[in-house]
């Protein structure tokens, strides 16, 4: 195995010089830059992130912590994050709190023991956890996602409009001639409650009274239970409190995809009977019968931007702390 001396002597330059390449530390000539990259390149050098931790102070590991790794969406959005982290040679390490206020405190006691250096957070909720983060992110690198009610100019945060977003499908389905509108959503979810604002702000649009039976939200302790399950539990329950119901907006995918299933397999028709609407874009919102309108979320997109907000904090030591919104785009398919 290759060592920092081997690329030295190859190169014709001192270790230090070799470790300042590395480090990208201090002012090095480009022709010597060049000789120490390909000698390092043609004896298959790799530096020892160890290593260069204890030099730089600095563990090239960031931490994405997400309330359910079985999401789709934070799959998607962890892609997003990994393309840029790849770009400047970063670890990311997946933090699943499954709704866990509990799991949640004690994987950021852990990243603080590990020296972790930015935590991207995905906001679900207003917790103990939620307020440890938001203090933490005076001392260390943090960028928060999806939580669209937190416009704080001291913290960074990406997000969609999801109020706008669904406001508008109401009209939509209005347009088609639905009047009896059902929303299926998730209890104290930060971006599904914005969501759920923007269902009820298109009915007051159209001067249609808002029912509280036709609207399921699933309990927050229930949250860590298959979506699916709670998108058919969701519609069984509307459709038992005897009101019409002509279509069905849901705050995720998993939802709607779950309410379809309970739909079709009780001998209704989609969109005959209900049209459905989902949130996100997920992969299986386009291969499912009949295929889902929905709202498209940029996801990856957001995962990319979310992470270059953090590496700009931690590479350039950049306080500027940014709030990005990023456009959905409404995707118009069978089930509708």
């Amino acid at each position: 195995m290759s060592t920092i001396y081997d690329v030295a002597k190859l190169a014709g330059v001192g270790k230090s010089t070799v470790s300042r390449v590395i480090n990208k530390n201090g002012a090095i000539k480009e022709s010597t830059r060049l000789k120490v990259e390909a000698a390092m390149k043609e004896l298959n050098y790799r530096p020892s992130l160890f290593a260069q931790g204890i030099k730089t102070g600095r563990s090239k590991t960031i931490a994405l912590v997400v309330p359910d790794s079985t999401n789709l969406f934070y799959s998607m959005l962890l892609s997003g994050i990994e393309d840029i982290a790849r770009k400047y040679g970063y670890f990311v390490m997946l933090c699943n709190g499954e709704y866990d206020s509990q799991k949640g405190k004690v994987y950021l006691e852990q990243l603080q023991e590990r020296n972790i250096d930015g935590i991207i957070y995905c906001v679900y909720r207003k917790d103990e956890v939620f307020k440890d983060i938001f203090e933490l992110s005076e001392t260390v690198p943090v960028v928060f996602t999806d939580d669209p009610y937190l416009r704080d100019p001291t913290v960074s945060v990406v997000y969609t409009d999801g109020k706008k977003a669904v406001r508008e499908n109401v009209d939509y389905l209005y347009k088609k001639g639905c009047r009896n509108i059902a929303f299926i959503g998730l209890e104290e979810i930060c971006a599904v409650m914005y969501r759920f604002e923007g269902y009820k702000q298109g009915l007051k649009d159209h001067e249609i009274r808002y029912s509280r039976d036709l609207v399921y939200q699933a309990p927050y302790n229930w949250c860590r239970m298959s979506h699916f399950m709670l998108g058919a539990e969701g519609i069984s329950q509307i459709m038992q409190s005897g009101k019409q119901v002509d279509a069905v907006i849901a705050a995720t995918d998993m939802l709607a995809i779950g309410a379809i299933s309970w739909i079709q397999e009780n001998g209704y028709s989609v969109p005959g009977d209900i049209r459905v609407i989902g949130y996100d874009n997920i992969e299986i919102s386009s291969i499912i019968r009949p295929k889902m309108s929905t709202i498209s979320q940029p996801i990856r997109m957001m995962g990319n931007e979310a992470a270059e907000l953090l590496f700009r904090k931690i590479e350039e030591n950049n306080g500027i702390n940014e709030t990005i919104e990023m456009n959905t785009t409404f995707i118009e398919r069978e089930s509708t």
